[in-house]
C-alpha cells in the first residue's frame, strides 16, 4: 500500500476516516492524499444568480482552503507523508478522478448511513464512490480506536468476476497478516447445496492461491443479515465484499448488499468494484450444478 485517498467534508465521520487512514499509513508507510471538494451550483440562466454563485464560490474556497490547510498540518504532524488538494465540482466524480491520478490503493471515507427516502433526495457520496471507484473503498461509519485486522470476512458467491477483483482484497489481508474468513451466505431465495458451494470455493481458493483461511457456509434469511451475523460470530475486524458498478436508478430498484452493509455495519467495510460482468461466467444454474466450464 503506497497511496491512500481521504476525502473530507470536515464532519465527524470524515474525521474518523482520516484517523483510520493515519493508522493505515503508519503501518504500511503509505502517503495520504487529503481531498476536499467545493460543490457549488451555477446559475447560467440569470446573470445576477451567476454573480451570486461566483461570490459564494470564492467565499467557500477561501474558507475551506484555510480549514483544509490546518487539517493537513495537524495530520502531517502525526508523522505521515501527506499532500492536500482543494477542488471544485461534483464530489464523487472528483474523488474517483483524484484516486486514479494518484494511483491510490484505497479510498478511506466516512459514511453517514443515509437510507430510504432520505437517500433518494440527498444521495450518498460514499455509495456513489463505492460503485465507481477503480480502487477499493474503505467505509467508516463509527470511530475506530485501533486498526488491528486479525479476522477479515470476505463474503461472496465465489463465482465469476469475483476472481478478477479478489487480489485487491487479498493484498489488504496480507498487509495485516489477517486470517481470511471466506463465507457464502445461503438464503431461502438463493439456496445452493453444500456440495456445490464447497466445489466452487475449492476452485476459487486454487485459482487465487489463498493461504491462511477458513471457509463457512452460513444460513440466514438475507445476505445482508447473514454477513453481519457471521462477522459478529467470528469477531471480525473488517468485512470485505465485491460489488458491481451501478446507476442511480438501479440503487432504487435493487439495492446492493454492499450499500446495506455500509449503512448498517459498525465494522469498517471494504468494497471492491467489479468493473464489468463477463458473459463467459453467465451460466444457468443447471450448468453450474455440473461445474464451471
Amino acid at each position: 500500500m503506497k497511496n491512500i485517498l481521504v476525502p473530507t467534508d470536515f464532519s465527524e465521520h470524515s474525521t474518523w476516516a482520516l484517523e483510520v487512514a493515519i493508522m493505515l499509513a503508519k503501518r504500511t508507510n503509505a502517503a495520504i492524499h487529503l481531498l476536499h471538494v467545493v460543490d457549488v451550483p451555477t446559475y447560467t440562466f440569470n446573470a445576477a444568480y451567476e454573480r451570486l454563485a461566483m461570490q459564494k464560490r470564492q467565499e467557500l474556497l477561501a474558507e475551506t482552503s484555510k480549514q483544509l490547510a490546518e487539517l493537513a498540518e495537524s495530520t502531517a504532524a502525526q508523522g505521515v507523508k501527506l499532500n492536500h488538494v482543494l477542488e471544485q465540482g461534483t464530489t464523487y466524480k472528483l474523488i474517483v478522478e483524484t484516486a486514479d491520478a494518484n494511483n491510490c490503493d484505497v479510498i478511506v471515507m466516512g459514511t453517514h448511513g443515509i437510507s430510504g427516502l432520505k437517500k433518494l433526495f440527498i444521495g450518498s457520496t460514499t455509495e456513489r464512490v463505492i460503485h465507481t471507484a477503480n480502487c477499493p473503498v474503505l467505509s467508516i461509519r463509527q470511530q475506530v480506536s485501533k486498526v488491528d485486522i486479525k479476522q477479515l470476512v470476505f463474503a461472496s458467491n465465489f463465482f465469476g468476476e469475483v476472481i478478477e477483483v479478489f487480489p485487491k482484497v487479498y493484498a489488504f489481508a496480507q498487509a495485516f497478516d489477517a486470517k481470511l474468513q471466506l463465507v457464502r451466505i445461503n438464503t431461502p431465495g438463493n439456496f445452493e447445496t453444500t456440495r456445490f458451494i464447497n466445489k466452487q470455493v475449492r476452485e476459487f481458493v486454487k485459482l487465487c492461491h489463498i493461504k491462511n483461511y477458513e471457509m463457512t457456509i452460513y444460513n440466514d434469511n438475507t445476505e445482508e443479515e447473514g454477513v453481519l451475523n457471521f462477522a459478529e460470530d467470528v469477531s471480525a475486524d473488517l468485512i470485505a465484499i465485491a460489488t458491481h458498478e451501478r446507476t442511480t436508478l438501479s440503487h432504487l430498484i435493487n439495492p446492493s448488499v454492499a450499500e446495506g452493509l455500509s449503512e448498517r455495519a459498525a465494522l469498517p467495510i471494504l468494497t471492491v468494484k467489479i468493473t464489468a460482468p463477463s458473459l463467459k461466467y453467465e451460466l444457468s444454474r443447471v450448468d453450474r450444478v455440473y461445474g464451471m466450464t
